[in-house]
C-alpha cells in the first residue's frame, strides 16, 4: 500500500533539491490536498518562476516528480495545481512550519472546498508578531 506521507516526504525533498542552487526555482507553497469527494490528491503549487510560464513550469515539476516518485505513486496524484502567487492562500495553510517535516492537516476549508486530508510540504512559516516602537 502507497503512504501518501512517504510521497510528501519526497516531494519535500524534491523541493528543497530544486529550490537550491544550480537549478534555482523556490516554491512559496507545496501541499498535497486530498478533497473530501476524492480518491487522489492534488498537488498545489505556487512560485514566482510558476507565474511566468506555467505550462513549461509544470512540464518541468512533472519531469522531477517522475525521477523521485514511482509510477504507483504518480498514479495517487489527480492534478498539479498552480496557484498564482497573487492569490491569498489560507493562513491555517500557510502559516505552518514545515522546516522540521511535513505538517499534517484534517477536515479544513479551502475556499468552498472541504479537505479531508492535507500534507503541508512547503509554507512561509508562522507570522512573526511585529513589534512597535
Amino acid at each position: 500500500m502507497i503512504n501518501i506521507k512517504t510521497i510528501a516526504q519526497k516531494l519535500q525533498d524534491l523541493e528543497k533539491t530544486f529550490s537550491a542552487e544550480p537549478i534555482n526555482k523556490p516554491v512559496n507553497f507545496l501541499a498535497l490536498f486530498l478533497r473530501d469527494d476524492h480518491d487522489k490528491w492534488d498537488l498545489l503549487v505556487s512560485a514566482d518562476w510558476l507565474n511566468q510560464d506555467q505550462r513549461s513550469g509544470i512540464q518541468f515539476l512533472v519531469s522531477e516528480f517522475k525521477k523521485t516518485l514511482t509510477n504507483d505513486e504518480i498514479l495517487k496524484l489527480s492534478s498539479i495545481v498552480p496557484i498564482p502567487t497573487g492569490i491569498e492562500i489560507p493562513p491555517v495553510f500557510t502559516d505552518v512550519d514545515t522546516t522540521e517535516g511535513v505538517v499534517e492537516l484534517r477536515e479544513v476549508k479551502f475556499y468552498n472546498n472541504l479537505i479531508g486530508e492535507a500534507y503541508i510540504i512547503k509554507a512561509r512559516g508562522p507570522r512573526k508578531e511585529s513589534t512597535k516602537a
